[in-house]
Order: C-alpha cells, then sequence, then structure tokens
C-alpha cells in the first residue's frame, strides 16, 4: 500500500504490439481483453480474446506464420493457430474442413467456452486431402463454438506445422431427420423414431409391437420393460435413460444408484422441464438431461456436467 502512489506504479494502458504486460495484469498483448477491439489482434484471431466471428457458410484464409500456440487439441495441435467464433442462432448442421491449407493441420472444435470448453471434435489428415483435416460435427443446437485451425506438431528438426491456411464452413441451418440413424439430424431433441417427422414413415409406424413408437423420457417410459423409441435399446439400456456421463452408474428409474444422495442426476434424457419429474429440470442449455437446480449442488457441479460451464442463478442450469 506505501507503494500504490508512487510513480512507477501508476497503471499503464495495455499497448497490443510490444510483447510486454504494460498494464501488469498478467496478459500480455493479444491475450489480453484490452487488446480485444485491436485491428492486428483481430487480424491474425489468434487467441481466443480475438476469436474471429462465424455466422454463415463460408471459405477463411490467412497464415499462421509467426503466430503463438497456446491450445491443443486431443488429436494434435502443439503449432500456433487461429481462432474463430462460431455463433448459432437456431439448430445447425456444421461440417468443417481446411482442404486448400498449405501445411500439416489440425483442426478441432470446443462448444460454449473458448479455452475450458468441451471438445466436441478433432482431427488432424481426414480432409481426404495432403494433411487437410475435416470434422462433419451433425446437428449443433444453439449457442458459441471455437473452432482452431492449428498445425499439427512442433518437429525439433525442421519447426512448427504453420503456413497458409483454408477453413472451409458449411451450415445448413434446415437439417432433415433421417429416420434410423439413431441421430437428432433436425436438432429438436428427438431421434428417428421418437420424432414426429418419423411417426408415420414406413420405419417407424406401428413399429412398438404394433404401436407407434414414442420418446422413451422420464421415469415412466424408462421402467416400463418396453422399447418406447423403437431404437433397440430397452430402459436403463437406452442412452436415454442412462445420459449421464458424469454419474454413468445413474438410471433414471426414481433410485440413487451412485449413493450420492441425488436421484437420477442427469441420468434422464429431457426436451423441456415437462420431461423431468423430482423438482428437477432440464438442462437444455448444455446437456439435455434432467438434473436439480444447479444452486442447489454444495459446490459447482458444472465442471462435471457440462465441462467449460458454469452455474448460472437466473437459469438455474449451467451455461456456455
Amino acid at each position: 500500500m506505501a507503494c500504490r502512489f508512487e510513480q512507477s506504479c501508476a497503471p499503464t494502458a495495455e499497448l497490443c504490439n510490444n510483447g510486454i504486460d504494460d498494464d501488469r495484469d498478467g496478459l500480455v498483448d493479444c491475450d489480453d481483453p484490452d487488446c480485444a477491439t485491436n485491428p492486428a489482434c483481430r487480424a491474425t484471431h489468434a487467441t481466443c480474446v480475438s476469436a474471429l466471428l462465424v455466422t454463415a457458410s463460408g471459405t477463411f484464409t490467412g497464415s499462421t506464420v509467426g503466430l503463438t500456440g497456446e491450445n491443443e487439441g486431443t488429436c494434435g495441435g502443439a503449432a500456433p493457430e487461429v481462432v474463430f467464433r462460431l455463433q448459432l442462432t437456431a439448430p445447425t448442421n456444421v461440417a468443417l474442413d481446411t482442404r486448400g491449407s498449405d501445411f500439416d493441420t489440425a483442426l478441432y472444435v470446443r462448444a460454449g467456452s473458448c479455452g475450458k470448453g468441451r471438445e466436441i471434435g478433432c482431427d488432424d489428415d481426414g480432409g481426404g486431402v495432403g494433411h487437410s483435416s475435416a470434422l462433419a460435427l451433425g446437428t449443433l443446437q444453439p449457442g458459441n463454438y471455437f473452432i482452431f485451425v492449428d498445425g499439427f506438431t512442433v518437429d525439433p528438426r525442421s519447426g512448427p506445422d504453420v503456413g497458409n491456411y483454408v477453413l472451409n464452413v458449411n451450415l445448413d441451418a434446415k437439417p432433415k431427420e433421417i429416420c434410423r440413424n439413431h441421430i437428432d439430424d433436425d436438432g429438436d431433441g428427438y431421434a428417428d423414431c421418437a420424432d414426429p417427422d418419423c411417426t408415420t414413415t414406413a420405419e417407424c409406424k406401428g413399429c412398438n409391437g404394433g404401436a407407434d413408437a414414442k420418446p422413451e423420457l422420464g421415469i415412466a417410459a424408462c421402467t416400463d420393460g418396453v422399447d418406447d423409441d423403437c431404437d433397440g435399446a430397452v430402459d436403463c439400456a437406452d442412452s436415454d435413460c442412462s445420459a449421464s456421463k458424469a454419474y454413468p452408474t445413474e438410471c433414471c428409474d426414481g433410485i440413487d444408484q451412485n449413493g450420492n444422495g441425488i436421484i437420477d442426476d442427469f441420468s434422464c434424457r429431457c426436451v423441456s422441464n415437462a420431461d423431468c419429474s423430482l423438482n428437477q429440470i432440464c438442462y437444455g442449455h448444455t446437456i439435455g438431461a434432467c438434473g436439480d437446480p444447479c444452486p442447489d449442488f454444495v459446490g459447482d457441479v458444472c465442471p462435471y456436467a457440462a465441462p467449460g460451464s458454469t452455474c448460472n442463478a437466473a437459469s438455474q442450469q449451467c451455461e456456455f
């Protein structure tokens, strides 16, 4: 406190191109939120702070030469990268690739949070051309997703994989449900025969012992001994009834299998609060499963339920 009025301790505005932490907040240049709107930082969009906004299909080009590497995917990415923020306002089928890039790329995507979000896809050489990468992510729900175009590795002999990149983004905002692929293609929360779009098709009409299929959501449907949604799995063997990745021993049956004092925590898949019981709510913005309101937990449950999310007091659920 005795030094706070000394001239040498006076705060200094962050300069965004000198490699110095001018304002002494532990963040340098383009890593500092103060530089988020700096033209040089936005032009390179090499950090989470300055990620380039993407809202439509298109092709994006640039270079990773001279940039620094701060992120890495599970399939590679030890070299410098560029970062894009994909903003979706409706369920959208998303496909990405780096075909046309002149170096060995690694392509990965995180949901919700740039630095700590859950990785939902990572590819090294799946682009089919040279060392390009490709990801078919299927239908993603509305929200923010962070795309990283990275170099696969850093070779101690030749240096990092860097060069001119090409990112091709293909978005389909009106995907149609395919009724026999075990995927929620149109993003409405229902897959295959459980989707109203498929109820009257040849594959689904009367498929349940002569009865029409219905969603296998909630305790009643998950304990009736019937394959309600005609997906080949009954009750707790159905992922709709054992939805929790954080608590895999739990089943949506009204019993506390893991003995933590919380019944069916995040095991009952849901589309809305109406699908939940036991005073639980549908965590529809992240994991699509029922759970106690997040403020009710002792400690923050969100890093376990949906990595990269935090508890939102207003919505009572984890949010990205």
